[in-house]
């Protein structure tokens, strides 16, 4: 069993999270602000791409982009800090291959 833990140690590097007092409902309300960032984000670069001088393309492309994004970008943020609770909480496990690029997490 050592043997076989070394090799796959050596494919995988486990990342150990301590518990660190936040709760669940924090990873989650942390994840939806990261998410509306991004929805916003998502806004103004479609406002400056949209920008036509008049200003009225980029805000009505911008507020759009900005408004459907969200629909994925905020439940997407709310899954991922739910899922860093967990690993947090020590319920779950994550994996980190290369550096960082990739993640597993079980």
């Amino acid at each position: 069993w050592s043997n076989l833990h070394d090799k796959i140690g050596s494919i995988f590097r486990g990342k150990t999270t301590n518990f660190t007092g936040k709760t669940t409902k924090e990873y989650v309300q942390g994840g939806i602000k990261q998410g509306c960032l991004v929805s916003v984000g998502i806004g103004v670069f479609a406002f400056i791409v949209f920008n036509d001088g008049s200003a009225q393309g980029g805000v009505s492309w911008g507020g759009a982009f900005g408004f459907f994004s969200s629909f994925i970008a905020v439940p997407a943020g709310a899954l991922l800090g739910f899922i860093r609770a967990q690993v947090a909480e020590g319920n779950a496990v994550e994996y980190v291959i290369g550096d960082g690029e990739w993640v597993i997490v079980k």
